[in-house]
């Protein structure tokens, strides 16, 4: 349920960032993944990266006007190997 989620915000933002833009509104979608909080202390995470790191970088995206970021930059890369396996073997993933 929790991808199910992110996939509609993702989608509910970026017709937002559409219906806005004749406004000159920018909406800028943001992706984090780990960061230094109280709620991951204590948990083995995977590029883990400090609040303030996170805030600079969301930002520099939203003053530049970027529609869409993942923070750290590094998440990007792990979206772009998910987007590229075929359906019928994702499934099979369990992940």
């Amino acid at each position: 349920m929790y991808g199910a989620t992110k996939a509609a915000m993702t989608h509910y933002l970026e017709a937002l960032r559409n219906r806005l833009a004749e406004n000159r509104v920018h909406v800028c979608t943001i992706k984090p993944g780990y960061v230094d909080t109280v709620m991951t202390q204590g948990m083995k995470t995977f590029w883990l990266i400090s609040a303030d790191e996170a805030a600079d970088t969301i930002l520099r995206a939203a003053r530049r006007g970027v529609n869409q970021r993942f923070v750290p930059w590094r998440w990007s890369l792990v979206a772009l190997a998910l987007l590229s396996i075929p359906s019928f073997l994702f499934r099979r993933l369990n992940i």
